[in-house]
């Protein structure tokens, strides 16, 4: 039976009574769907939403942590829509068109996120710097995310599965449900600079529900919708790439259901090549602005990950993989950053128990996805969406693992979960109320723990304090309790910090200018002095740097070497926001050097 047929069939078990049935104006027969059925599924989605409101509202409170005031409360960008600035968005990186000078306007990362940059700066004038309201509007596309993954997966299960439409409908929204308030979830809503998942994530899921409808109907419109929101995805972030990989893989095991291998893969293949135009186009525009395909992470601050292979991240697979499992089913003590290291040496904790875990999984999951068809969806948005974070050169060493990498990855898990539960009671044959029991308990847990998760993410002391209990020697973790010690003006708490950080490498760029300001406030200008030079050497096209460094002499009344590290500055960024600022400062240094005695002048 084909997957239409099959759909048919839920069509003639359910035929229109005859008050489904009426006449517009023209006397054309319109049959309308039952009220039952409308009903049934508006308060499912109503269910959702509230779920999603209870989960997280104790998330909306919360401040600016992390990326986000880079992201929002010194965002150069915004307020500025004029041609220079979108100029910028389109022929930078994302991070050096936010940092500008810092950046020294050259490739400061391998992100090219131009849509959502855009984003940032349209929300920035209706949100302005308001933590509130841009918890607000995480929320919101989180919401949004929901409604969709149980669209999506409604939509999905009619080709695939036998089950009766009303039973579709519960175990897509219990899947649903799981991926709307599983505590991996908080660090893409409580976290405003997370929201990108959730935006990301809607426009996938809007292209796959406009996909199906394609496929369901056969008319090109949804085709095109599809195919243009995927562009947008793609721009808005670079994982979304995997969406083409999804359609190839619904099509060769879910929706082509006549044929042998070989005759599905080749309607795959076609079917894929108007999103591989897509995939194509986007990385001829993101190697023109970076000059790179994919790329290995650039941060300053782990300059010793130059070192890390491919054999590393192929060693390390196993264990990250377990890390994600664990993460996915067992959602405890989860935090920003996790004490997962590379893997450096085959031993049995390390490497062997984890490959171990990861067959039998594996092994478990493919009879399974015989019999059940819906196991055989639940794998597919489970591994897919999570296979560009399977390459860990591409994230600095501190960050390989993390909660939010799950965000579409959840909706696997969902419906996993759902469909275990249904067809156990199912085949038990316990009464329907057993799976809303279940569904219940489930829910209420994993609503209670993202509660608990959520207020980690309250502020600054909250987020970092919890970190360090998981991984108390990351450099991340490190430099972000420095930088509170410095707001607490405990200097030398702070130099603690970012020492410790530069024992581990000598060469990492934010101890060396974090504690170089910090020897400053203590007039240690020697210790300051020696640290913004071994920063220009390290970066010496920055212009900031030169700036930094040029400030250090002259306090020193070293003036002929402050004046050739001002001049420096200049000359790498003439036409920068600090230009007009930093010529006036150069014409007073070259004052000084004039009018000094020879002795203060040592360049």
């Amino acid at each position: 039976m084909s997957a239409h047929e099959m759909e048919g069939s839920d069509a003639t078990a359910a035929s229109p009574t005859p008050e489904d049935i009426h006449c517009d104006s023209n006397n054309t027969v319109i049959v309308l769907p039952r009220r039952r059925e409308l009903t049934t599924k508006r308060a499912l989605i109503v269910g959702l939403v509230v779920l999603v409101v209870a989960a997280f509202a104790n998330s909306v409170r919360g401040d600016f942590v992390y990326d986000d005031r880079e992201l929002i409360v010194t965002n150069r960008l915004a307020s500025h829509w004029d041609r220079g600035t979108l100029a910028k968005v389109f022929s930078h990186d994302s991070w050096a068109a936010l940092r500008g000078e810092e950046a020294g306007n050259s490739s400061d990362s391998i992100y090219y996120r131009p849509v959502f940059i855009l984003f940032l700066l349209a929300a920035h004038s209706i949100a302005g710097q308001d933590p509130t309201a841009w918890h607000l509007l995480a929320l919101l596309f989180h919401t949004i995310s929901t409604i969709l993954v149980f669209g999506v997966l409604e939509k999905s299960l009619a080709f695939v599965s036998s089950i009766e439409k009303e039973s579709r409908w519960l175990v897509s929204a219990l899947a649903a449900a799981v991926f709307a308030v599983h505590p991996a979830q908080t660090e893409s809503v409580a976290w405003v600079s997370g929201l990108l998942n959730p935006l990301s994530g809607a426009l996938v899921l809007f292209a796959a529900y406009s996909y199906l409808k394609h496929r369901k109907t056969n008319r090109r419109g949804p085709l095109v919708g599809a195919l243009a929101l995927f562009a947008v995805a793609v721009l808005t972030k670079e994982n979304c790439l995997v969406f083409v990989l999804i359609v190839a893989l619904y099509e060769i095991a879910l929706l082509t259901r006549d044929g042998t291998l070989a005759v599905r893969v080749r309607s795959a293949l076609f079917r894929s090549v108007p999103f591989c135009c897509i995939v194509v186009g986007y990385f001829v525009v993101r190697y023109s602005v970076l000059g790179v395909l994919f790329g290995k992470t650039r941060d300053l601050n782990f300059p010793d990950d130059r070192a890390i292979t491919f054999l590393d991240n192929l060693q390390t697979l196993p264990s990250l993989i377990t890390g994600y499992l664990k993460i996915a089913f067992f959602p405890v003590n989860l935090s920003l950053i996790y004490d997962l290291g590379y893997v450096k040496s085959l031993t049995l904790t390390s490497f062997w128990l984890p490959v171990i875990l990861v067959v039998a999984v594996a092994a478990a999951l493919v009879p399974l996805s015989k019999r059940m068809p819906e196991v055989k969806l639940a794998a597919i948005w489970m591994i897919v969406p999570l296979l560009p974070h399977l390459n860990t050169r591409a994230f600095v060493s501190d960050e390989i693992i993390h909660d939010r990498y799950l965000y579409l990855s959840l909706i696997g898990v969902g419906l996993l979960i759902s469909s275990l539960i249904f067809r156990t009671l199912r085949t038990n044959g316990l009464p329907g109320y057993a799976f809303a029991t279940a569904a219940a308990v489930l829910l209420g847990l994993l609503g209670a723990a993202t509660v608990a998760q959520n207020r980690h993410w309250r502020g600054e002391g909250d987020l970092w304090h919890n970190a360090a209990r998981h991984a108390p020697n990351s450099r991340t973790v490190r430099l972000a309790l420095g930088t509170l010690a410095e707001d607490a003006e405990d200097f030398d708490g702070a130099l603690r910090e970012y020492e410790g950080v530069l024992t581990t490498c000598p060469d990492v760029i934010d101890a060396l200018n974090n504690s170089g300001f910090v020897y400053a406030r203590q007039r240690r200008w020697a210790d300051a002095t020696r640290n913004f030079e071994r920063i220009v050497v390290i970066t010496p096209a920055k212009p900031v740097a030169h700036f930094n460094l040029s400030f250090a002499y002259a306090v020193q009344k070293r003036y002929g070497d402050a004046t050739r590290e001002q001049r420096m500055a200049i000359d790498l960024d003439p036409n920068g926001p600090r230009a007009d600022e930093w010529r006036a400062r150069l014409g007073q240094l070259e004052q000084a050097l004039a009018t000094a005695p020879t002795s203060a002048n040592p360049g």
